[in-house]
């Protein structure tokens, strides 16, 4: 995701992943600025609630675009 961003010239990114035990998380890069936002997806859902869970991350990640170096609230604990 560093090496995305450093190249498209992006301050932040958004990495998806299977569900683990992982919670949401962010991450500044040091010397580079940029962030790198964790998102788990749950897979093991019923595809209604799958689909649920990505139209909600899409709109997270949206939020993020529109407001540039604002901490999601989902993020702030972390």
């Amino acid at each position: 995701m560093l090496a995305y961003c450093t190249v498209l010239g992006l301050r932040s990114g958004h990495l998806v992943y299977a569900k683990g035990n992982e919670e949401p998380a962010r991450h500044v890069v040091r010397r580079s600025g940029i962030e790198i936002f964790c998102h788990a997806v749950d897979l093991a859902q019923e595809p209604d609630a799958l689909m649920a869970q990505m139209r909600e991350l899409a709109g997270r990640i949206a939020a993020t675009r529109r407001e540039p170096g604002a901490v999601p609230e989902f993020l702030d604990r972390a």
